[in-house]
């Protein structure tokens, strides 16, 4: 480019949404004094990039608190955009013996690769991808996006004389994010998950053992640090009081109404982190989860 210019923002790819929205909703007057309304809704997200006109495919992402490991995220073709590019897992190494015949009948002698490290009872088995008898750089693949398969919506209200009451719930179902708020220390904090940890053959097939310094479970991004991230979340629900037309005139006004709200009362997710529905907005590792600050819940008392 020109000098001083700096470089021209152009289209990366190609993206293909697609998907079906489907919304119902209802609304009856029972009787005089009680009044009732539902609606529902739910949308299918399939995202897939469909080219990159022709560029090479752009990486992105960053795991390990203070271990640099880069790239963890993808745009390629066929695959959803931003998806997690790491190793796939397959419980855990429980003896040694189990190494050692991977070991032997390796066409290299070593099963894992020598960049990846060195696995020890405890340690996760990681997936010969490309099936060519050892573990390298070459089997990370696939193992997750931050973008859901569907969403759901949901309001419920009804008034019974002078009393009013709403709620509504979201929910987000088949996204991933990544488990990035841990630091790599032995005695640093970590989720109560640990204590399911593998402490001797046979105690665990699913989390790894503890361990000081350099090994294969931190110092390689897989899917043990991804997690479903789909939840239900109460947003709010709040109830009222209209004071009748008598109260209203003794007290010289026209109208008068009392409510008590709540805010993000509680959400029902298995994911680990604070919040699963938090995303930096980034195309690319918008899904890596930080330390992302929980949503709050609040509580109101107002009038109307």
């Amino acid at each position: 480019g020109a000098p001083g210019i700096g470089s021209s923002i152009v289209n990366a790819g190609t993206v293909r949404n697609k998907g079906l929205e489907f919304a119902i909703g209802y609304n009856d007057s029972f009787t005089e004094d009680f009044k009732f309304n539902f609606s529902f809704n739910f949308t299918t997200i399939d995202n897939e990039v469909i080219s990159l006109n022709g560029r090479t495919t752009p990486v992105a992402g960053e795991y390990g608190v203070g271990l640099g490991i880069t790239d963890i995220t993808r745009m390629e073709p066929g695959l959803p955009l931003g998806h997690y590019y790491g190793y796939q897992t397959n419980g855990i190494y429980q003896t040694q013996a189990e190494i050692d015949a991977l070991d032997a009948a390796s066409p290299s002698g070593t099963y894992i690769d020598s960049s990846i490290g060195v696995a020890a009872p405890g340690d996760l088995k990681f997936v010969d991808v490309n099936g060519d008898g050892q573990i390298t750089s070459e089997d990370r693949t696939n193992i997750g996006d931050p973008i859901p398969d569907a969403t759901f919506g949901m309001n419920i209200g009804f008034t019974y004389k002078n009393v009013d009451f709403s709620a509504n719930a979201f929910a987000s179902v088949g996204h991933e994010m990544v488990r990035d708020y841990e630091r790599k220390d032995l005695y640093a904090n970590r989720g109560t998950y640990v204590l399911d940890r593998w402490q001797g053959t046979g105690t665990s097939n699913s989390i790894p053992r503890a361990v000081a310094g350099a090994n294969i479970n931190t110092d390689n991004f897989s899917d043990f640090h991804v997690e479903d991230a789909s939840f239900l979340r109460l947003q709010n629900v709040q109830i009222g009081y209209t004071f009748g037309e008598k109260f209203n005139s003794n007290m010289g006004i026209d109208k008068l109404r009392i409510y008590i709200s709540g805010n993000n009362l509680f959400t029902i997710t298995d994911y680990n982190g604070y919040d699963p529905s938090a995303n930096t907005g980034a195309p690319l590792g918008g899904g890596i989860d930080k330390g992302f600050y929980p949503i709050a819940s609040s509580y109101l008392v107002g009038l109307n």
